[in-house]
């Protein structure tokens, strides 16, 4: 979708001059998760070329690394930590979108 569709799609219609800031605000948002995510990407791609860079890759790793925090400062984690990383990158890319999306429509009235 080319950058004023989903500009539109997040702000439809006239604004008022209350609604500029919030539209303003809702779009941003949406463009700093896309870009962050590509960006992401965009790192695990060249660190996969490069092998003098580590990168947490694997699934297993990444479970490895919440389980080993300390159980009296990060329980919630430890506990879920499973269901935390579950899920492919574009899955969970998205699973989030869709909720950034439903709750701007939702704000925008």
């Amino acid at each position: 979708m080319p950058t004023s569709g989903w500009v539109r799609s997040i702000a439809p219609g006239a604004l008022r001059p209350q609604d500029s800031f919030a539209s303003g605000a809702k779009a941003g948002s949406f463009s700093l998760y896309v870009s962050a995510y590509a960006l992401e990407q965009s790192l695990v791609r060249q660190r996969h070329q490069r092998q003098d860079q580590e990168w947490v890759l694997s699934q297993e790793e990444l479970l490895d690394r919440f389980t080993a925090l300390p159980a009296e400062k990060f329980p919630h984690t430890r506990r879920r930590a499973a269901e935390l990383i579950s899920g492919t990158g574009p899955d969970r890319f998205e699973f989030a979108l869709g909720l950034l999306m439903n709750h701007l429509r939702l704000a925008s009235g």
